[in-house]
């Protein structure tokens, strides 16, 4: 299992030739077999494993984009299925509202968890419950 945060993938969007397919509609996850470089990406970690304390966090930053080169040469789905991540998922604000409304959680943490932007919190949150989060609140 690897762990890609978004500042990651965008750096590597960045640094990288790789044309970023369109995302006009979400990919199905499906399960596809590992190619011929994915299978020798994977057995190079293992000397990472024999003793991981001894191991530079920028040789592992490096070893991820290798995975996401390989990852964006093999298969475009496969690729889109991973850009697809980057892409909050928008939450009913009315369910967000009532599951968290009585934990101290702030407007920016609502807005989060709700797959949005503060502002377009704030804006749909006007929409759905005729005025500002701070006045309902």
């Amino acid at each position: 299992m690897f762990c890609l945060t978004d500042d990651l993938i965008k750096e590597f969007l960045t640094l990288s030739n790789v044309k970023v397919p369109q995302l006009d509609e979400k990919v199905k996850t499906a399960v596809y077999p590992m190619s011929e470089c994915l299978v020798a990406f994977a057995h190079s970690l293992s000397p990472y494993f024999q003793n991981p304390s001894s191991v530079n966090p920028g040789l592992l930053r490096l070893k991820i984009m290798e995975l996401l080169y390989d990852v964006s040469e093999y298969s475009k789905n496969v690729f889109r299925q991973l850009l697809q991540l980057r892409r909050p998922v928008r939450v009913d604000i009315r369910q967000v509202v009532e599951q968290y409304y009585a934990t101290p959680v702030t407007l920016p943490e609502l807005a989060f968890l709700s797959g949005r932007s503060l502002s377009s919190f704030k804006r749909d949150f006007q929409q759905t419950y005729n005025e500002p989060p701070a006045q309902w609140i």
